[in-house]
């Protein structure tokens, strides 16, 4: 099965949004 790039890096920033390492960074998340 292969995962679309864009899936992978949706499902990383979900991830580091719930851990909150980058809970200031959201926005620069956002527009990557």
């Amino acid at each position: 099965m292969v995962i679309p790039k864009y899936q992978i890096i949706k499902d990383e920033l979900k991830q580091q949004i719930i851990s909150g390492k980058f809970e200031n960074g959201d926005k620069f998340y956002t527009e990557a």
